[in-house]
């Protein structure tokens, strides 16, 4: 399996993508911010969703241009009126 890393996010960043929710539900997103921690390997990526209806954390297909499909573990983090941010974190 072929696991995108930090710089691949990195360079992706403000780009869309498109999270298969469930069979019927699906959200073009975008990739809002990408955050490296000091100390380890670890990162993560925030989705950010225009549409204010929050879905459960779970794992979720997302298929972008660059980076290919894949299956993430993500989890609502914060939201408005207006918008979902969905983060998720790779180690």
């Amino acid at each position: 399996m072929n696991i995108p890393k930090f710089e691949d996010f990195q360079n992706n960043l403000n780009s869309k993508c498109r999270i298969e929710f469930s069979e019927d539900c699906h959200q073009e997103c975008e990739i809002t911010e990408v955050n490296q921690s000091a100390a380890n390997d670890q990162f993560s990526v925030i989705f950010s969703q225009a549409n204010p209806q929050i879905q459960p954390q779970g794992v979720y297909r997302v298929k972008h241009e660059a980076l290919g499909t894949l299956d993430i573990f993500m989890v609502p983090v914060s939201g408005d009126d207006e918008a979902v941010n969905y983060e998720a974190v790779f180690t």
